[in-house]
This record gives structure tokens, C-alpha cells and sequence, in this order.
């Protein structure tokens, strides 16, 4: 797949550094914290389980835990991730799935075709000229009525760090749910705190991880306002 990405820090993800990622992080996050991820978000969203057909993960790297979601939720799975070798180990390793090469800025599905959307801690590497057309993107392939779900960085406050694997490439952290609670269509249903080293809130707020499960809602507020 060719891509014409102008942003130094996505056309380096994609041309090496997301082959480079996967590869240190493949081994990193065992698959019972994987499977307690996907567990949390089944468990928040079960009573809407018959309506979540199709998931469609961000930075799903190989698929490990979309094909986890998809199991849980008897659902169709399709993923972006910029490792190419992620993709390939997927697309040949799971059969629940389909992966392609991405960035989260350029998502291939239709227009509200997703059931859930989930950002698979993926967020803190994108640039920030990029980042409100990643939660454009995420917003424009998610039905009304659907759900998002970010993974990713928690911090009380906005963190930017020299990412130590490459140069001129910068990590972000910062709370992400709130980029989409500012247009009145998003709301929150829960939201589980961790961190790298535990399952429990630290008080290193740099350590600070979430999962949070966000409605988006069927009527935007803007339409409820112009139509009362």
C-alpha cells in the first residue's frame, strides 16, 4: 500500500519505526492483561453486545485484542495499524479479522459503519497536526449510538516527551477523552484507571494509564437545542 503522508512523524512510523515498535512491544503486555482489557470492555457494554457488529481498532498492531473483542462480542473485526509486519502476523494468525497499514488520521471504513471504535493506545504517538483529524476520522466512521474506547496515557495534565527510539519524534501524554466531550455528541460511561507497572492508580502521573467507554449519542446536542 503506498501513502503520501506529508507528517514526518506518521511517514516514519510507517516506512520503519512501526516495524520497530512492534517488534520491541509484541512480547511486552502479556495476553491475560491483554484478554483483562477486552474483559472490562465487554463487561461495561454487554447489555449493548447484540448491537456491536462490526469493531474497528486503532493501532491494533498484530489483533490480539480486537480478535479477543470479536470473540467476546461474536463480532466483525477490521483494524489500522503502521506496522506492516503487525498486519501480515494478523491477517495470517486470526480469521475474525482484517487488518491493513494505516494511520489513524486515514481510516478506510464507510461513514458510520462501526459499531465500536477503539483506540488501542495509539493516541500519545500521533503529532499533534494531526490529532483532531484522527478524532475526526474515529468520530466519522463510529454510527450514532455506537461507542468509543480510548487506551491510553492518563495524566492530570499535558505531558510531551522526546520519544527515545527515534529522533525528532515526540510522545504526547494527555487525557483524550476530553478532545471529544467538547461538541456535546460524546458522553462518558466509565472508565477503569491503571497503570504500566499495576492494575491500580499511581500517584506518578506521567505512569497513569485509563480505559474509558464513550457514547456517542444518537441526536447531537446542537440538534436537541434547534428543534425544543
Amino acid at each position: 500500500m503506498n501513502h503520501e503522508v506529508p507528517n514526518f512523524q506518521a511517514h516514519t512510523f510507517l516506512n520503519t519505526e512501526g516495524n520497530h515498535f512492534y517488534s520491541r512491544s509484541m512480547h511486552s503486555i502479556d495476553n491475560g492483561l491483554k484478554f483483562s482489557y477486552s474483559k472490562y470492555i465487554f463487561d461495561q457494554l454487554k447489555p449493548f453486545s447484540s448491537e456491536i457488529r462490526n469493531i474497528f481498532e486503532i493501532g491494533s498492531g498484530d489483533g490480539n485484542v480486537l480478535s479477543m473483542l470479536c470473540g467476546l462480542f461474536h463480532s466483525s473485526g477490521y483494524g489500522v495499524d503502521p506496522s506492516s509486519i503487525a498486519v501480515a502476523t494478523g491477517n495470517a494468525q486470526f480469521n475474525n479479522i482484517e487488518l491493513r497499514v494505516g494511520i489513524s488520521s486515514e481510516l478506510f471504513p464507510a461513514n458510520h459503519s462501526m459499531d465500536l471504535v477503539y483506540f488501542g493506545f495509539c493516541l500519545y504517538l500521533v503529532d499533534r497536526d494531526l490529532l483532531m483529524q484522527s478524532i475526526a476520522e474515529a468520530s466519522r466512521i463510529l454510527r450514532n449510538g455506537g461507542f468509543l474506547v480510548i487506551l491510553d496515557f492518563d495524566p492530570n495534565q499535558r505531558i510531551k516527551v522526546e520519544y527515545k527510539h527515534h529522533p525528532n519524534i515526540w510522545t504526547y501524554k494527555d487525557n483524550y477523552s476530553e478532545f471529544f466531550f467538547t461538541g456535546g455528541q460524546f458522553a462518558l460511561i466509565s472508565k477503569q484507571s491503571f497503570s504500566h507497572a499495576s492494575n491500580y492508580f499511581v500517584e506518578d502521573r506521567s505512569e497513569r494509564l485509563s480505559i474509558s467507554i464513550l457514547y456517542k449519542e444518537p441526536v447531537p446536542y446542537q440538534e436537541i437545542v434547534a428543534t425544543s
